[in-house]
This record gives structure tokens, sequence and C-alpha cells, in this order.
């Protein structure tokens, strides 16, 4: 995505909604915000590979795309006394939905963050409405909300993605960068049986992640198959999905902003207005169907429209 090293990003602040973890102290770009302290806490949470994907800011989260970047971490991890909790074993990965909205509220709101990050859908408490208000008077604040499609395979993104004011990112892995046999291999085997492939001129060739939910609700898409990360124990692995995706537009997207002017100036709505054209404008066409990739591939070297 245009990026080789981790870049200074000093004039955007991130909000990440998602479940939270230990460690989150020895990160000093970061500010934890949390309502219940008591649950149980992991080590290597999706929120902490969230954050391992963009910043790179501290001992043992050295993979992020980005430096010196501020970012706001909401933990909406369902908490063991919320009325949603019945029949979760704890610890537990699931989020509140009804904390997501109140993250959105609270970040775009209070803290003022330019950007957030929620790499998980909200199926079941939350009622549309309330959602796609909280992410409407966060566009009126100037925030742009970054959301993942989903894995399902369906053809309509989750709830947030598919609101219009979202960004909805959808997956897409990169070819020939797996050992022969191996799933990522097999799962590029498929799409290439179907015609799903494409390429970037001087970035290299891609193809459609079956599992990334897309049409729908598809905004851009960003490598959601074959990632690899360092976890805190120092084991490599490879991770699957379009929650990891998802951090990646948010990074490049902040990288852009943190270097344009206009965007920097502007205030309210029109700031996030400005945010979704940069994004639009930094896409590089895939050569997919357009219900598999929408905008594109965000790469740094785009140009606001």
């Amino acid at each position: 995505m245009g990026v080789s090293s981790p870049s200074i990003c000093e004039n955007i602040a991130i909000g990440v909604i998602d479940t939270g973890f230990l460690g989150h102290k020895n990160i000093p770009s970061l500010v934890y915000h949390s309502k219940h302290s008591d649950t149980p806490l992991k080590e290597d949470s999706h929120g902490s590979q969230i954050v391992r994907l963009i910043t790179n800011g501290a001992n043992g989260f050295e993979n992020g795309l980005l430096s010196d970047v501020k970012i706001h971490f909401f933990d909406a991890k369902l908490n063991a006394s919320s009325s949603l909790a019945r029949g979760v074993t704890f610890p537990t990965e699931k989020l509140d939905e009804n904390l997501v909205i109140e993250g959105i509220d609270y970040l775009s709101g209070v803290v003022g963050v330019d950007l957030i990050n929620l790499s998980a859908g909200c199926k079941e408490a939350v009622e549309p409405e309330v959602l796609t208000e909280a992410i409407k008077t966060a566009e009126l604040r100037g925030c742009l909300v970054i959301a993942a499609t989903g894995n399902e395979g369906h053809y309509e993104a989750s709830l947030p993605a598919r609101l219009p004011e979202v960004v909805g990112v959808g997956g897409v892995g990169v070819s020939n960068i797996a050992p022969r046999g191996t799933y990522v291999d097999l799962m590029q085997g498929n799409a290439e049986a179907d015609n799903q492939v494409g390429s970037v001129s001087g970035v290299g060739e891609f193809f459609v992640h079956a599992r990334s939910c897309r049409s729908k609700g598809l905004d851009v898409i960003a490598p959601s198959i074959g990632v690899t990360l360092t976890m805190s124990t120092g084991y490599v692995t490879d991770i699957e999905g379009t929650s990891f995706g998802c951090p990646m537009v948010t990074s490049v997207l902040a990288k852009k902003l943190d270097q344009d002017q206009v965007y920097l100036e502007a205030s309210a709505e029109r700031r996030a207005q400005r945010a979704r054209a940069v994004l639009q404008g930094m896409c590089r066409d895939v050569g997919f169907n357009k219900n598999d990739q929408g905008m594109g591939i965000p790469m740094l070297e785009g140009r606001a429209k």
C-alpha cells in the first residue's frame, strides 16, 4: 500500500474501538479508555493485533505502519456484568455493541479524533438507527469511521461498514507470497480458477479474498489474508480477516492526511468529507469487478480528487 517502513504521523489522532489488552501501558502514544477495568484482559487480544498493525511505537509493537501517531483506544469488550454476557465464557473477544456506539460518540465528541478504526461488525443488540445516528454525528464533528466489511463471504457488508457514512474495508490477497500447498496458496488458486485476479502496475498482483464480504457497502480493499504479525511472545503468525485490512487503510489515510493542508485547515463535516475525498484519490484500480474492489486499494502516492 505504498509503505516500506513506518511513517511519522504527528498531526492525526486515530481512535480504535476494540477488545482491550494487556501491555497498552507500554505504548507511550496510546491513551486507553475503559469503562470496566475489572474485566480480565488478554495479552494478544484482537484489539492488540489491530494496534500492532497501526503503530510501531513501543517494544513489542514493531509491525505497525505508523510511528509517533496518537492512538485513543476505547475498550468495548463485553463485560461480565453486561446484560449481553449471558452464556459467554470469560475472558472473551466479544464486543459489547452498545459500548461500540458509546465509543463512537466519546472518541468523536469528547476526544475529537480524526479517524475511528472499527475492525468489527455489530450484529446483535444494536438497533441500526441508533448506530447510524452515532456515526452521522461523528461525521458532522469531522470524524470519519472506517470499518471492516466482515468475513462471511456475503454480498453485503456487515453493519456499520455498509452505511454510506462509513468507509467499508473489504479484503484482498497478495499473489505469490505463500508456499505451494498452503492455505493462502489454495485460496489464490481458487480465485484464479474463478478469474478473480488483478494487478496494480508497479505494485504487484492480487486476488479476491473469498471470505471477505463485498458488493453493497464495500468502498476499498486491503490485504486480509496472508498478513503476518509478531505477537507478544515473539512468534510470527499469519492472520486472516477484513479486521486486519481495516487498520492498514486507516494508517495510510492518516499518513496522507497528516500532510494535507486542506484537511488540516478544514473543520466539522467538511473535514470528514475531505478525508473521504483524499482516500478516493489514493485508490488504485486492481482490475476486479467493482463489487469486489469498490474504489480499489489505497496507495500513498495517490492524490485527492
